[in-house]
């Protein structure tokens, strides 16, 4: 118990911090290498859906989280045709 957490985090991320977590997952070797292509693409997606959010609502996919549905939508206006 001698480790002090009163700066640690563990919940409420930002979605920097999000971001910066899933690129710190991703397994890599020497020479910048990917040990598992399959899995740093999956983050690669969780990444890309986190920077969505951050996207302002004025912006094409814009995204956003519904708690109530627990579905993600886009909140930015539609692509032009």
């Amino acid at each position: 118990m001698g480790t002090e957490i009163k700066h640690m985090k563990r919940d409420l991320w930002t979605n920097d911090e999000v971001i910066d977590i899933l690129e710190g997952m991703k397994l890599v070797g020497r020479g910048g290498k990917d040990l598992n292509a399959d899995w740093n693409t999956s983050l690669d997606v969780a990444q890309a859906q986190f920077y969505d959010f951050k996207k302002d609502a004025q912006e094409f996919a814009a995204m956003a989280y519904d708690p109530e549905t627990k579905e993600i939508v886009v909140v930015g206006p539609p692509l032009p045709r």
